[in-house]
């Protein structure tokens, strides 16, 4: 059934796949390592900002969560509808 032609072309044809697959995941795997690495550099710089956050968040008192999860999607649909007007 199988030929040693049919076995060496398929060989080559999944090399040449693993080869284009590879090269395409490339800027992939680069884009997930670099993100990796700024979250890990900036997370230390910005734990200060955090904490200050968490503490203002904490001084509204039982409100504190309320607001900050109404603002959150507030914003999110004021630059929603600001760049469907932009287009």
């Amino acid at each position: 059934m199988h030929d040693a032609t049919h076995t060496k072309s398929s060989d080559q044809l999944f090399w040449h796949l693993r080869r284009v697959i590879s090269r395409a995941a490339l800027p992939y795997l680069a884009f997930g390592v670099s993100c990796i690495v700024a979250v890990f550099l900036v997370g230390r710089e910005i734990e200060h900002h955090i904490n200050a956050i968490d503490a203002w968040i904490t001084q509204l008192g039982p409100w504190g969560p309320k607001i900050v999860y109404g603002w959150a999607p507030a914003n999110f649909s004021a630059a929603v509808a600001e760049r469907e007007k932009n287009g």
